[in-house]
């Protein structure tokens, strides 16, 4: 099968493929946004996990490809099946993501992350694991697929989920090009991957001596990651907005009881319409959805940035204030210090911000290195980008707007109560 898509132009589907495209947890895919309410912000981001996964199909396929032209003996001894097996795992990857995936897991951790070996199971023992095992790799796409399970070929893991990955060349593009901002990076930086000791790594030199386009385009694409991190993924009103949403499905579970099972056979459509059926019985869940059918959003009542608190300070409040007891705590001390109601405040702490990619392993003058320690222009680069990562940590106290100035008011003895948790969390 063939299937035009608007990033990669022409992707080609092998049979196998095609069939698992076909299956019904495959398509459960076309209902969930790949970037979640971030629609709300940049009204072009309504692709899907669907298309993001069809597209890092593609380009696991195209490293593959290079690394078969360059002679790779870890692809030239392996049999069709295995092979087509790493393309298929790129095509899986996403399977078991829920509605509003990162939100719930990532930022809120109401649900387990959604590479865990129990959800992958769930998933495999229905339809699409029948179909795998028919083709003779079920076993080895589940293990390829499973961090916590051994894998004889590390190169084939870190395709698909590396710290430089399908993954990543397929969603910096789409999202970028989805929210309407304009860059791009050439697609001639995927031919330069190559298996060292084993593993994936990116080639940095050519005849002994570095090769300078390489470097520069592949961090041009690590800028690229970047802009969006800070445009985009962490834009103040994606973050209100995800938080809204996770809120509700909080109060929902505490009620009727969403489950992780549940938001496995569901699309964003069909939490929301749960959400509006909760929302009939539960005053709270119904104004937040209509607050955010409307989208009126909570905005910032208080702001705290990285210059605000000294490093040491930083580090405690993320470990006290993500804890959900103390956020909760906060939030009621909050809403009375206010007066207003405690459906009406919402803590947002943010996880510190790493740059993953700095362990990214690439072939140097010197040997193997990973992208911090490969040459001194490399690393100057990799710290300021690091750094950059860094001052993106936000904690927001988020109130609707009707409050906004009143919180505001309250800063300075929100922030000291907020120290004071930070200090005792479990207190």
């Amino acid at each position: 099968m063939m299937i035009r898509d608007p990033i990669h132009g022409d992707i080609h589907l092998s049979s196998w493929a095609t069939r698992v495209i076909d299956t019904r947890a495959f398509q459960r895919l076309r209902g969930i946004r790949q970037l979640g309410t971030a629609y709300l912000v940049y009204p072009g981001c309504h692709h899907t996990r669907f298309e993001h996964s069809l597209g890092t199909y593609w380009v696991a396929k195209q490293i593959m490809n290079h690394l078969w032209a360059a002679g790779s003996s870890e692809l030239t001894q392996a049999d069709a099946g295995q092979l087509e097996g790493v393309a298929l795992a790129a095509l899986l990857h996403d399977v078991t993501h829920v509605p509003f995936g990162h939100t719930l897991e990532d930022e809120w951790r109401l649900f387990p992350r959604h590479d865990t070996g129990a959800r992958l199971r769930h998933v495999f023992s229905e339809e699409i694991g029948e179909l795998l095992d028919r083709m003779g790799v079920l076993s080895f796409v589940h293990r390829l697929l499973d961090p916590r399970e051994p894998f004889e070929w590390p190169w084939a893991r870190e395709i698909v989920s590396g710290t430089v990955d399908a993954d990543l060349f397929d969603y910096v593009r789409r999202d970028a090009r989805f929210a309407g901002l304009r860059m791009d990076y050439d697609d001639r930086i995927v031919s330069n991957f190559i298996i060292a000791e084993g593993r994936l790594a990116l080639n940095l030199v050519k005849g002994g001596r570095e090769r300078a386009d390489v470097r520069s385009e592949f961090f041009h694409m690590l800028h690229m990651r970047y802009v969006l991190t800070e445009r985009l993924y962490y834009h103040h009103a994606k973050i209100a907005s995800s938080a809204m949403v996770a809120r509700m499905v909080e109060w929902g579970a505490e009620g009727e009881g969403i489950t992780e099972e549940q938001l496995l056979g569901w699309g964003d459509a069909e939490l929301l319409e749960a959400l509006r059926r909760m929302g009939e019985k539960d005053g709270r869940i119904g104004r937040m959805l209509d607050r955010l059918a409307r989208r009126g959003l909570f905005k910032r009542g208080v702001e705290v940035y990285p210059g605000d608190l000294s490093p040491e300070q930083r580090i405690r409040w993320v470990q006290g204030l993500r804890e959900p007891d103390a956020r909760r705590r906060l939030e009621r001390w909050i809403a009375r210090r206010l007066g207003c109601g405690e459906d009406e405040v919402i803590l947002y702490c943010q996880a510190e911000t790493f740059m993953k990619e700095v362990d990214a392993r690439c072939l140097t003058a010197d040997g193997v290195k990973p992208l911090g320690e490969a040459g001194v222009t490399t690393e100057l680069e990799v710290r300021l980008l690091e750094q950059k990562y860094r001052d993106l940590w936000r904690l927001y106290v988020l109130v609707p707007p009707e409050w906004r100035e009143r919180c505001r008011e309250h800063r300075e003895p929100i922030l000291k109560a907020l120290d004071e948790a930070a200090e005792a969390p479990s207190g």
